[in-house]
């Protein structure tokens, strides 16, 4: 997720609208929008400093300041979300309060509710990020209702869309009880609510196109609901914006998220290539550890992820990296590299990820893989790799195995019932899910909760709607707590939306 809130800081590069982009912006020159276009196409390609050089020469101009400032602030909101260094938060804020203050001496205009409601939207990222909740949700509050009056002023003010249309997303995954708590206070909750906004951002926004049309591929991509297909959309970004190792960077969670791994790499080493003046994205080797794990090249996965652990200064996908690296050298038969690298990703935890690496490695550390466990973990990367013919095969020679371990039996099961559920085969598929609900072994594990979420699906496509009903119900009253809960009662809940809604 940081990778893609990462590129909704991003700019979209200028197009026709109906609405006068620039006025948006409060630029009143053509020489002024020539200047903002370029430097949002710097900062678009990965060079953030050539497009800050270009801001500092709009600040310059008689009606570039507001414009310059917030394309400033955005740039080191991007190396806050990117490289998660202390310098960075401390320059976004000395921006953006300067945006701040530049609109403030400024006469009231839609330009100026616009910029602001951005600016806090910003901030509000920026503060979620650096864990200052409370602050993030009152900037948050501040962004929803400056652009939400903007909108109602003037309908065709399209470049607000694509915030509000984030914003109204996000509120839509949460449980049903805050939804109806918020909306006493007036927020609108509903996700289709968000993405008519997004599609009218895609449509008219001169900015905001691609950032609205990353958002609703990345929903697809986590199968919440979208309007797009996620890997032809932002491959076709791709094509258009080669030099852009942002879109790329979008478009590598999302290959691996579908298990194109034969694409994912060729797309990072197309951005590991070096260009002067290009940021360099030190999430690289992250995603080339797992891109090499699936295709179960231990060794070099596991140097991947060291590489990984070495250079990135932040806390971003440090736990999954420092599992992952154990397993590849546990897979090498190295389990004394395994043992140090476990010990590390039991360190500090931010995400629910972290927590569920920490007791991944904490289990891993306690006790060595076993033959059956190493099997496992085969038929996982297989299945990850869309290798489902050698996963089912590993898979059923576990199922029928001796071993009578109820997580561990579990695991087979939901893994299975994945395979055949890819594979076109819903019976047998909901036979294996339900074997994972009846005997889930580990509560805290996620077989049982995510097998009833696909249960749920194969009763909806099958039009057995009351069963369907009763398992995102199921999903949704699952206790106790289990690892990835919030993306599993958010699928949940939006399946069971849109069945009651008819």
């Amino acid at each position: 997720m940081i990778i893609v809130l990462a590129f909704m800081m991003t700019f979209g590069l200028g197009s026709e609208a109906p609405f006068m982009a620039p006025a948006a912006m409060l630029l009143e020159t053509e020489e002024s929008a020539d200047l903002l276009d370029r430097g949002r196409a710097e900062v678009l390609a990965g060079r953030f400093a050539a497009g800050e050089e270009v801001f500092r020469l709009l600040y310059r101009r008689s009606d570039g300041a507001p414009a310059a400032l917030h394309h400033l602030a955005t740039t080191s909101l991007l190396r806050v979300l990117i490289f998660d260094r202390e310098g960075d938060y401390a320059q976004f804020f000395d921006r953006s309060d300067s945006l701040r203050e530049a609109l403030g001496d400024l006469p009231r205009s839609h330009g100026r509710s616009f910029l602001e409601g951005e600016a806090d939207f910003q901030r509000s990222v920026a503060w979620a990020k650096n864990g200052q909740y409370v602050r993030a949700a009152m900037a948050g509050v501040s962004a929803y209702r400056a652009l939400t009056e903007l909108v109602e002023d003037e309908p065709e003010f399209w470049e607000a869309y694509k915030t509000l249309g984030i914003v109204h997303s996000m509120l839509g995954t949460l449980p049903r009880r805050y939804r109806r708590f918020l909306s006493v206070f007036g927020f609108e909750t509903e996700l289709d609510a968000g993405l008519d906004q997004l599609e009218t951002a895609i449509g008219y926004s001169s900015y905001a196109r691609e950032e609205s049309l990353v958002f609703l591929s990345v929903l697809d991509a986590f199968e919440l609901p979208s309007r797009v297909d996620a890997t032809t959309a932002l491959t076709e970004l791709w094509l258009e914006n080669r030099e852009s190792p942002l879109i790329g960077m979008v478009l590598l969670d999302v290959l691996l998220r579908t298990r194109q791994v034969e694409e994912a790499e060729t797309v990072v080493r197309a951005l590991s290539r070096e260009r002067p003046g290009v940021v360099q994205l030190e999430y690289l080797d992250f995603f080339m550890g797992q891109i090499k794990m699936r295709q179960e090249a231990w060794s070099t996965a596991a140097h991947a992820f060291d590489v990984y652990a070495t250079t990135h200064r932040g806390t971003a996908f440090k736990a999954l990296a420092a599992v992952s690296q154990g397993l590849s050298l546990e897979m090498a038969g190295n389990r004394a590299g395994a043992e140090a690298a476990y010990r590390l990703a039991m360190e500090g935890r931010e995400m629910d990820v972290d927590e569920a690496s920490a007791r991944l490695a904490r289990k891993r550390l306690d006790q060595p893989m076993s033959d059956s466990e190493m099997t496992l973990l085969r038929a996982r990367m297989s299945y990850d790799r869309s290798d489902y013919q050698r996963a089912d095969c590993l898979l059923r020679s576990l199922a029928s195995s001796r071993r009578t371990d109820a997580a561990f039996q579990a695991e087979v099961a939901y893994r299975l019932g994945r395979v055949l559920d890819e594979t076109g085969r819903d019976a047998a598929a909901a036979e294996q899910y339900r074997l994972a609900v009846e005997d889930p072994g580990d509560p805290t594990a996620k077989w049982a909760p995510y097998s009833l979420y696909y249960l749920g699906r194969i009763h909806a496509e099958a039009g057995r709607i009351p069963e369907a009903k009763a398992s995102y119900r199921d999903v949704l009253d699952y206790r106790p707590n289990y690892d990835y809960r919030g993306t599993n009662e958010q699928r949940a809940q939006f399946a069971l939306q849109r069945l009651e809604d008819g």
